[in-house]
């Protein structure tokens, strides 16, 4: 019975899928609910993704780079995890300039990432600013690399009442992510 399972197991790592750049590029388009938690509180819709370290290479132009290059950024890529944040605010949320002070410099404050029993605030914190007060607010993160656990799991949490009354909980499975092939 041992070896059945043992049989199984390497079938299924056999058949994770090794995609080129392109191909990898066009699954991650055509899949984005892969690695997404959302939720919904009183003034905002709020969407994590978690954006594997194959992708980000490719973001960051990867696949054209030369041998020597392309090891310098795998190296700096693989020391951290990760995600994208989208908040949309409901119709009719005023947003004003202390928000939008909050959103630029203080919000990192109140972003966790717990993985492994590990709790974390980002080590990158980019917000992606809009003309426009009311629209969509987009933040990149970042976070040291965390020891995965068995399941793949991640939690977001985010601790501010101007997002939600009370802690808000996001979990995102990190690893049905195809493999990249260079």
């Amino acid at each position: 019975m041992r070896k059945f399972y043992f049989l199984i197991l390497i079938l299924f790592g056999a058949c994770q899928a090794n995609l080129d750049p392109v191909q990898y590029l066009n699954w991650s388009k055509t899949n984005r609910k892969v690695g997404f938690s959302s939720a919904t509180t009183p003034n905002y819709k709020v969407e994590i993704q978690y954006q594997p370290r194959e992708l980000v290479f490719l973001q960051r132009g990867g696949a054209d780079l030369d041998d020597f290059q392309k090891i310098a950024l795998w190296k700096e890529i693989d020391q951290m995890e990760y995600y994208k944040l989208d908040l949309f605010p409901v119709p009719g949320l005023e947003i004003n300039h202390q928000d939008q002070y909050y959103f630029s410099y203080r919000f990192a404050e109140d972003i966790i990432l717990e993985k492994s029993g590990v709790r974390q605030n980002p080590d990158l914190f980019h917000y992606e600013r809009s003309n426009a007060l009311s629209s969509k607010k987009t933040f990149v993160l970042a976070f040291q690399k965390i020891a995965p656990t068995k399941a793949g799991a991640a939690k977001i949490l985010i601790q501010n009442d101007r997002i939600a009354p009370s802690s808000l909980e996001l979990e995102i499975n990190t690893n049905k992510f195809p493999k990249l092939k260079l």
